[in-house]
């Protein structure tokens, strides 16, 4: 993707602020930016997650989530 393509979530300024990590992306950005994407928004939440995108760290991700998960339904 290209600048041109995350506009309809915001400004070009702010996405190269977002790519330089001057600036967090709101709820809603990640959200618009997921959709133009054609994705979930907690996959490109997770993307940030696992920069490397091997199956290992994809992998102790979704571990890590499950056991998160279980643990908040415990509760």
């Amino acid at each position: 993707m290209v600048q041109e393509d995350m506009l309809l979530a915001t400004s070009r300024r702010h996405i190269s602020r977002i790519e330089q990590g001057h600036q967090v992306p709101s709820v809603r950005t990640l959200e618009v930016l997921a959709e133009q994407m054609q994705i979930h928004p907690l996959t490109l939440i997770a993307v940030a997650y696992c920069p490397e995108l091997d199956a290992t760290s994809v992998s102790q991700l979704l571990k890590t989530l499950k056991t998160d998960f279980k643990d908040l339904v415990a509760d």
